[in-house]
């Protein structure tokens, strides 16, 4: 009907035409369906797509940015609504074929199947309350199973306290919301953040809107509770789980360890599973957590004295190895309103691919050094650099929980946890959100400077507008929370270069909505963005993945070199620069459509055997050191590194499609130690990003051809937003300093205009967890003394001139700055801005006696 009233133009009626148009984009809006908050049953699309079939692992392709989220697994891309749900449920399948397995259905019918085996699954459930008390008690479930082998039955309880009415406290007339804690009644979280009668902690002014039922599905580390009636956790010591009560249900699924070392319980060919593990604890926990919301459905909706809980206001909440149980529990089940997922680490937020490609071996948990309780093995072939051809990455299984809310935090005092690849991913998540029209539906949170699993106050000021909307469902807003400290010090431009943040995604976020997989758009880095995080690097040649005239063909059986070159650029002190290793990452794509990567040198496990379809994160450690003179501008190249190329499948030659060069620092450092520094300098301070710049480049030849292709030079060593030891880089202020009116010759310079400001934008609540702290990013005012040129007072003759400011800050890094202390600290900044000086008006003239002029 809009469309027809657009005809009106041809009146001319030009007034008219613009109120039809507003008509017709408020009806737009009102017409667009609006996005549900929670699902009443436990996966909406199951069922409703066609399975999607995956190449196989030679076939699949090499993607280094994030995989497009829009795109199906057939290659056609939709970003519409309506296609949400498909994309859904491709994600599912591929998470459960490449990651944490299936997670069996429990509706007692045929759709029970898992892998293909009969299975049928039924569930009965109940609750009294403890003796004497009308607000704690238990819910008893009985999850029974009839498979291959007979029935089985697992009966678990769960503790459940419901909230004591008053004044603060008042029932809602669908009964209580209520929260589900991992590993205790509200995970890691502060109580008081789901209970408006309890007393804030200090610094705490965002009190919760209501008050939250409290269930627990176990307790501290999983000790006891229905999490280990399920399955056990092993604290990342691979044990046999045959026993547990999820893998006695379903048999023919199997977790954890891999070889006979467990007797009758290692997932191994002597016990029928020659392809390892194909389910893991995060299956088990996950169903777990879906039969413990069917027994609150039950024992809500029963005739008689219903327990008064509202089910479609719930939360899942943890921290650590339980943020992942937390996310992955209320990803998988579309029942559970708001997902909160504390520190979750590896598996979690962080993204496999970004972890691997700019942390070094070892120091955050990726797919080479992760928990295989956790996953099963199938994700093992995308180890080391094979991690370019997973199909999927974690910003989708954040982004499982749309159009529900997700708040997930960090916390960069401990490395291990792999923060800055969350911030990226959470990004991407935000960007899948924003695109459904719902952006305030997710939030990510990542500070620094506190223990593991605290909330501190800020935090909880921040992020409680999450609980009080999408639990409790208060009319609040909950835009401007997403945040992370690396974004908090980028905000504060200064003059060194900052890192794309969203490179790794820009591919598809500027994509047209829809057109097939194979048309415009291939994956490709944004031309010049390159990781350079102070002395690391991630440094591409040949950018754009496929095949291009000019691109380096090559045989197998062919010695593939690669070489590096450093140089220190203009006034500089003496300096030693070392690096620990470093290696070229080579992508070579076939004739038959296989692909696959190589690295040079070789990369060489602890064990000195690369298992088949597993590469290595890199190379041995091979340190150079470079001695570089004062002001000296001499190019030092480094050692030469050879590889043989392995070669296609088919025996064809192939074509190099995309070469990267990796400085990352030492592998194998321990887990949350950075590693060093990819290139080590000894003139500044290295963790606070504050010395002499360096030049790199590097090449790849083919010894047959004699043809070597050089990166472009890049310049790291330089100060950015990710390039500083947690809690931060020292900030450079920004100035604002507006061009002043002109003024009169003879009018001396004064504050009118030599008033230039300083700010900086912090994390309120970082640098002082000062009470009453929002947790926000905010722009704050930076003390300091002004030199001004000219100085104040000066006369100025008519002309154009330029003033200049420097600002010293009171709290100025300097060489004795502690990297720790370095975000407390600023460096100096400068500025300048134009001034017309006119001429003074010519003196009045006097009238003559004889009226002359």
């Amino acid at each position: 009907m809009c469309k027809s009233r657009r005809n009106l133009y041809l009146i001319r009626m030009s007034f008219g035409v613009a109120v039809v148009l507003l008509l017709c984009a408020a009806n737009s809006l009102a017409q667009r369906p609006q996005r549900p908050l929670v699902y009443t049953v436990e996966n909406t699309g199951a069922g409703l797509y066609p399975a999607p079939v995956f190449p196989s692992f030679a076939h699949l392709p090499i993607i280094r940015q994030l995989p497009d989220p829009f795109v199906f697994a057939d290659g056609v891309r939709d970003t519409k609504w309506p296609a949400q749900e498909h994309h859904r449920q491709d994600y599912l399948a591929a998470l459960a074929q490449y990651g944490q397995g299936p997670k069996p259905k429990c509706t007692g019918t045929s759709a029970d199947s898992v892998l293909g085996v009969p299975y049928t699954c039924s569930e009965t459930a109940s609750f009294a309350f403890s003796s004497g008390s009308t607000t704690s008690g238990t819910l008893t479930i009985n999850v029974t199973v009839v498979g291959p082998n007979g029935s089985n039955t697992l009966t678990t309880t769960v503790p459940i306290t419901l909230p004591t009415p008053s004044a603060t406290c008042v029932k809602p007339a669908a009964g209580w919301p209520y929260v589900i804690g991992m590993t205790g009644p509200t995970g890691s979280w502060p109580e008081s953040a789901f209970d408006a009668s309890a007393a804030l902690p200090s610094g705490v002014t965002v009190p919760a809107a209501g008050c939250a039922a409290q269930v627990s599905f176990g307790t501290f580390f999983g000790f006891a509770g229905a999490l280990p009636a399920f399955a056990s956790y092993t604290f990342g010591n691979l044990a046999a789980h045959n026993n547990d009560g999820f893998f006695k249900l379903y048999p023919t699924l199997c977790a954890g360890i891999t070889t006979g070392d467990a007797g009758s319980g290692a997932c191994d060919a002597a016990n029928g599973f020659p392809n390892g593990s194909n389910s893991t604890e995060y299956a088990a926990w996950s169903y777990g957590i879906s039969r413990v919301i069917d027994g609150i459905e039950m024992v809500a909706a029963q005739a008689n004295t219903p327990l008064p809980l509202d089910t479609t206001h719930s939360a899942t909440t943890g921290c650590s190895f339980a943020g992942k149980m937390a996310l992955m529990s209320g990803a998988l089940d579309e029942r559970v309103a708001l997902v909160i997922s504390q520190e979750n680490g590896g598996g979690g937020a962080p993204s496999w691919r970004i972890s691997h490609e700019i942390e070094t071996q070892g120091s955050v948990e990726d797919i080479n050094d992760t928990d295989y309780d956790w996953w099963d093995t199938s994700l093992l072939q995308f180890s080391g650099y094979n991690v370019y051809k997973l199909p999927f990455d974690n910003f989708e299984l954040m982004a499982l929980v749309a159009p529900r809310a997700l708040l997930q935090t960090g916390n960069s005092d401990y490395y291990w946890l792999g923060d800055r690849s969350a911030t990226f991913d959470s990004l991407a998540t935000e960007a899948i959100y924003n695109n459904y029209g719902i952006g305030d539906r997710f939030a990510y949170y990542v500070d620094t400077n506190h223990f593991h699993c605290v909330v501190p106050s800020y935090q909880q000021n921040a992020t409680q507008p999450m609980i009080n909307k999408f639990l409790f469902g208060a009319d609040v807003s909950t835009r401007g929370i997403n945040t992370s400290w690396q974004e908090a010090d980028a905000l504060s431009h200064g003059a060194q270069p900052t890192i794309d943040p969203h490179m790794w995604m820009r591919w598809w976020e500027t994509r047209p909505p829809e057109f097939p997989w194979w048309g415009t758009g291939q994956p490709a880095f944004p031309a010049g963005d390159v990781w350079n995080e102070g002395g690391d690097v991630m440094l591409p040649l040949n950018p754009t993945p496929g095949p291009w005239n000019g691109s380096l063909t090559i045989k197998t059986g062919d010695a593939i070199t690669s070489q590096y070159q450093l140089s220190m650029p203009g006034t500089h002190a003496a300096a030693t620069v070392t690096v620990p290793t470093s290696y070229t990452e080579i992508d070579v794509a076939c004739r038959d459509g296989s692909s696959y990567t190589f690295s040079v040198p070789a990369p060489v496990p602890s064990n000195g055997v690369v298992p088949p379809n597993q590469g290595s994160q890199s190379a041995a450690a091979n340190s150079q050191t470079f001695t570089i003179a004062a002001n000296d501008p001499s190019v030092f190249p480094s050692a030469v590194a050879s590889t043989t190329n392995p070669g296609c499948d088919d025996g064809k030659p192939g074509t190099v499609t995309g070469s990267y060069f990796f400085a990352l620092g030492l592998p194998s450092p321990g887990a949350g130690n950075p590693g060093l520094t990819g290139f080590s300098t000894t003139d500044g301070v290295q963790e606070a990003a504050t010395t002499d710049p360096l030049n790199v480049a590097f090449n790849i030849s083919d010894s047959n051809t004699s043809r070597v292709d050089w990166s472009p030079t890049t310049t790291i060593n330089r100060q950015n937003a990710y390039s500083c030891t947690p809690p931060g880089c020292p900030l450079t202020p920004t100035i604002t300093w507006e061009a002043p009116k002109p003024i009169t010759s003879g009018t001396p310079l004064s504050s009118e205009q030599l008033d230039a400001t300083a700010s900086a934008m912090q994390l309120s609540g970082q640098t002082s967890e000062a009470p009453g702290a929002t947790g926000l990013l905010t722009n704050v005012s930076v003390p300091g003394a002004w030199v001004y040129s000219p100085p104040a007072g000066t006369v100025l003759p008519p002309g154009h001139y330029t003033l200049r400011a420097t600002f010293t800050p009171t709290n100025i890094y300097t060489t004795s700055t502690s990297a720790t202390t370095a975000y407390e600290t600023y460096t100096a900044a400068t500025a300048s801005v134009p001034i017309i000086v006119t001429p003074p008006p010519p003196p009045p003239q006097r009238r003559s006696e004889d009226g002359q002029h």
